[in-house]
């Protein structure tokens, strides 16, 4: 036992020669959080909603293969298999980096979801599938989307991980927060890009000369955005920010394309099923959605463009130039029980 004075303070685990619990660790993407720092209502977070989704996966895949390519229906399976894996990484990165935004994003996909199965049971075929996917989603949903809101009130009032990540600046959490909801803003993006390259893509055996060609040119497009867009911050590079700005104008552009074009379609729907008509309806709300998180993007991207140069990029994501070293001191839990 190491012998201490009575102004040296509590003992620590180190004074004993255990090594100190950390709750966060340093990685290319900036802190994450450790396992064992996780709360008893984060991991069942984790564990229902994982649960849920591979669940749902499962049963859409087993639909899809069962399924002709040219239903229409077809593509409304595809669009929810896609956004579905996506939520995987929004549930896992949200807790583990404390994003509420993600998690904003998955209870408003576990909501969609929710409602599409029990309207998609109610007025379509009824098939075992269909009720096994619903029973899933209605059980697991209500969890899901209450634990979520919590989860997602608690990390936005605390904010603990960025006070990990840049100290107690005001300033700097500030700006640390407003860089957090850019790049978020950058996955929602680009996820709202493939939803409506899904949806433009129908059975696919509709599509004309023009959408073979600016289908991949709008997909490439979308993901040199995100790329532009989180070297910028990551690198806090002008250049990249510029690059960013010009992309920028693709997606609005091809979402009033589509616009435009679905509303000429719809002009003649005499042969149009009511599940093609409500591909439209998608489409449109899609690309509302589109042109609204790009008005988003780019605003808390001008905030965050006009914090270059302040030191956050090497407070979030390390210096690549020195060792890599905590910026906070985490605390080492006394032994004693006294604070």
């Amino acid at each position: 036992m190491v012998d201490r004075d009575e102004n040296t303070g509590p003992l620590s685990f180190a004074d004993v020669g255990i090594p100190a619990p950390k709750n966060t660790k340093n990685t290319c993407f900036g802190k994450i959080r450790s396992w064992q720092s996780l709360t008893k209502l984060e991991t069942a977070f984790l564990v229902t909603s994982l649960t849920g989704i591979v669940c749902f996966i499962v049963f859409t895949c087993i639909r899809i293969a069962n399924m002709p390519r040219d239903d229409p229906d077809f593509t409304f399976a595809i669009l929810v298999l896609v956004n579905a894996v996506i939520c995987l990484y929004y549930a896992v990165n949200g807790i583990m980096y404390e994003r509420p935004c993600e998690l904003i994003l998955l209870v408003l996909a576990t909501i969609t979801i929710w409602i599409y199965l029990v309207l998609n049971y109610a007025i379509s075929v009824r098939t075992d599938i269909k009720l096994a996917r619903m029973v899933v989603t209605s059980v697991l949903g209500p969890a899901l989307i209450a634990m979520g809101v919590y989860i997602c009130r608690h990390y936005m009032l605390s904010k603990n991980l960025i006070f990990r990540t840049v100290g107690a600046n005001a300033d700097l959490q500030k700006m640390c927060n407003t860089m957090f909801i850019f790049i978020d803003l950058l996955k929602a993006d680009l996820q709202i890009s493939v939803s409506m390259a899904i949806l433009v893509m129908n059975d696919g055996t509709k599509l004309n000369l023009e959408d073979k060609i600016l289908l991949p040119v709008v997909l490439v497009v979308s993901s040199g955005t995100f790329a532009a867009g989180y070297c910028s911050v990551r690198l806090e590079s002008r250049l990249s920010a510029l690059f960013f700005v010009i992309l920028w104008f693709v997606l609005p552009a091809y979402a009033m394309y589509l616009v435009v074009k679905a509303g000429q379609d719809l002009q003649d729907t005499s042969h149009d099923s009511k599940t093609e008509i409500g591909l439209y309806a998608v489409l449109f709300v899609t690309a509302a959605i589109a042109l609204v998180l790009r008005m988003a993007t780019l605003f808390f991207g001008v905030k965050v463009y006009k914090h270059f140069g302040k030191g956050l990029a090497k407070k979030v994501f390390g210096d690549p130039t020195q060792s890599t070293t905590s910026s906070v001191t985490e605390q080492e839990p006394n032994i004693n029980g006294s604070a």
